[in-house]
């Protein structure tokens, strides 16, 4: 049985069995004002028989291992919220070192990875929870931490007012706005001192094209209506068909499963992008996910009947789309603009080190094309 246990922690906090306690995943929406303070609650202590005896016996001896320096805000919040725990911060490089020597009760991993060798290690050295901050865990091996009996949380983008799924949506529709009227361009005009241009395009009329239908598919659809847009979307997992409720909510739908009469997977979301002006990545990162859209699906976006060229928005996971194919698209500005709220490695790992894509991306902005950029901060 996998102990990744989301289920539980949406049941516990629905039912208000939890305290005020609140763990590094809720902070993130705490700190940009999505969910109200008296409503942050923590999934740790629904797993108090795992901690050590003696956290359990003095809850204000809880040791938490924050393991990286990037997304900063959530550590001070939840700080502020629970003072009597001790927190530690640490670089990824150095996470293998601090939980060896500080032997702390949590860890909450952020962009580290956690492989089998890092969990075993933890699991040796008293670590008793693994705890997301966020809902990815894509960089957590969470058989190895089965195996190794040690539990593994994350806060859902859909669980019960975390409010993740809504940030990350209406981020994805300020990215999309930046690209249609050209933002980057835009400002530049201000420096200049020039009036009325460039000349942008509007959201009413267009289709946009959802890659993933989950919580933040669902979050984005009636924001886009809003708007006047005509919204598509292609379901990723493989083990999940449409449900009738699900389609009623778009103007068409496909997925890895063909439809009666019908064609799936990669054919089907060529298809889709075919008819579409926008996409929105917005998928877990999964083996079957990784590469999704690559260059015949970009190519579809890109082609007739539309001139121009269309816009990509990605706030899933930057391997979801094929890195080369979008550079290339955007370089030989097939695509009209392209916005990324994450990279194809996380956390950046210096200035000479472009596995991220970040470099590449700042060279195309700088270069005139059409890129908005943020640092992972939609949810």
């Amino acid at each position: 049985m996998r102990m990744l246990a989301t289920a539980p922690m949406r049941t516990l906090v629905r039912r208000g069995f939890l305290g005020p306690a609140p763990l590094a995943p809720m902070a993130a929406d705490l700190w940009r004002g999505s969910i109200p303070s008296q409503h942050v609650t923590t999934f740790l202590f629904s797993h108090r028989r795992n901690l050590s005896r003696e956290a359990q016996q003095a809850p204000n001896k809880v040791k938490l291992i924050w393991a990286g320096l990037d997304f900063t805000a959530g550590l001070p919040a939840t700080q502020t919220l629970r003072p009597d725990w001790t927190y530690l911060a640490v670089a990824s490089s150095g996470i293998r070192d601090a939980i060896e020597r500080e032997r702390p009760d949590v860890v909450v991993p952020l962009m580290t990875r956690m492989d089998a060798s890092l969990i075993a290690h933890a699991a040796a050295h008293g670590v008793r929870l693994i705890h997301q901050f966020g809902a990815g865990l894509e960089g957590v091996d969470v058989e190895a931490a089965n195996a190794a009996g040690v539990p593994v949380a994350n806060i859902p983008a859909a669980g019960a007012g975390t409010g993740n799924a809504v940030a990350t949506a209406e981020h994805a529709v300020y990215l999309l706005l930046g690209l249609l009227r050209q933002a980057v361009a835009i400002e530049g005009k201000v420096g200049e001192r020039r009036l009325g241009g460039p000349v942008g395009n509007t959201l009413q009329g267009k289709t946009v094209l959802l890659v993933g239908f989950g919580a933040i598919g669902h979050a984005l659809t009636p924001i886009l209506r809003a708007f006047g847009a005509r919204v598509t979307a292609f379901r990723h997992a493989h083990d999940r068909a449409w449900a009738r409720q699900d389609e009623a909510l778009v103007d068409a739908h496909g997925s890895f499963h063909p439809e009666p009469g019908g064609i799936g997977g990669s054919e089907r979301l060529i298809e889709m992008a075919a008819e579409a002006e926008v996409m929105i990545v917005c998928c877990p990162l999964t083996d079957e996910t990784r590469g999704l859209v690559d260059s015949k699906v970009l190519s579809a976006l890109v082609g007739p009947p539309r001139e121009g060229g269309g816009w990509l928005v990605n706030v899933a996971r930057g391997a979801v789309v094929d890195r080369a194919a979008l550079f290339s698209s955007v370089e030989q500005r097939e695509l009209r603009g392209v916005a990324v709220d994450v990279f194809w490695r996380e956390p950046f790992e210096g200035s000479l080190d472009d596995e991220s894509g970040l470099q590449a991306l700042l060279d195309l902005r700088a270069a005139g094309h059409n890129v908005v950029v943020t640092p992972h901060v939609a949810g």
